[in-house]
């Protein structure tokens, strides 16, 4: 017992010194002062000679800095109508698309118009309704025809 409770300490107490350390190697010394960047980090400019029959060579003026135009007023955020929930009846959702496209055909071919959803996973789905009831009874009626369905909303 008394060797755990050992192993136990030296355990913490190293994972307390690998955080400090990593702690001051990714922040820096947290003892040492900061110091201040220079102002100005250019060198002064350097006295241009001419030579003579040539024409001087005049710098292009320095860079100015972006003017940002005024912020525009936007319009208030109204709140959206709620948007109107809809039963789908879901029978199958799958990982790859071709699995997904082998059922909506099985589907098309007992005259249903299934929809397939655009990315992994791939829900087919029957429908939607409305009302609740309205999806009850078309999952009712594919549970007849041998699907295993889900009412999604």
């Amino acid at each position: 017992m008394r060797l755990r409770t050992v192993a136990t300490v030296v355990v913490l107490l190293g994972l307390f010194g690998a955080s400090v350390y990593m702690g001051y190697i990714v922040g820096g010394s947290f003892m040492a002062p900061k110091q201040k960047a220079p102002a100005s980090t250019m060198p002064p400019p350097k006295a241009r000679v001419v030579e003579p029959g040539r024409a001087p060579v005049v710098p292009s003026p320095p860079p100015q800095p972006a003017v940002i135009p005024e912020a525009q007023s936007v319009p208030p955020l109204t709140p959206r109508k709620q948007e109107a929930r809809l039963y789908r009846v879901q029978v199958g959702a799958f990982l790859r698309r071709e699995n997904a496209e082998a059922m909506a055909e099985r589907l098309r071919k007992d005259g249903y118009r299934p929809y397939i959803s655009p990315s992994p996973p791939y829900k087919v789905q029957v429908g939607a309704f409305k009302e609740k009831a309205n999806a009850e009874r078309l999952a009712e009626e594919l549970r007849a025809k041998g699907y295993e369905v889900y009412i999604a909303q």
